[in-house]
């Protein structure tokens, strides 16, 4: 291969945009560090919970949602403490999908449920 063959080569790659509608998916940290997470996927009430998922009330919808939670859901407050073992009924949530996006087919999966635990504190609307 030539030497402008290569150079040639490598502004190409150098100044190739990333894909129209490519996003990183940023998960918000328990330690409540200075990242800026992603938007979350879903806020909304805890309906109901059972083994291994909850029913979710988005805040514009009137039909629960089930998501899934997995061994690898980090669960936890606003204010970073763990929750894993107190998800009930009423309390608000934001959740955040693995990847960030909502999937195509079958039930979501969190990667991250934070939780506004006491009513008088608004959950974060994003």
């Amino acid at each position: 291969m030539s030497p402008t063959l290569v150079a040639t080569l490598m502004v190409t790659i150098a100044i190739t945009p990333t894909p129209v509608g490519a996003s990183q998916c940023v998960l918000p940290p328990a330690d409540g560090s200075d990242v800026i997470p992603s938007p979350a996927t879903l806020v909304g009430t805890i309906q109901s919970t059972q083994a291994g998922h909850l029913w979710v009330l988005p805040r514009s919808d009137e039909k629960a949602q089930r998501v899934d939670l997995v061994k690898s859901t980090d669960i936890f407050t606003v204010y970073g403490s763990g929750f894993e073992d107190r998800l009930r009924s009423g309390l608000k949530v934001r959740i955040w999908f693995v990847d960030c996006v909502i999937p195509k087919h079958g039930v979501p999966v969190a990667a991250v449920v934070e939780v506004c635990p006491i009513a008088t504190d608004p959950c974060p609307t994003e």
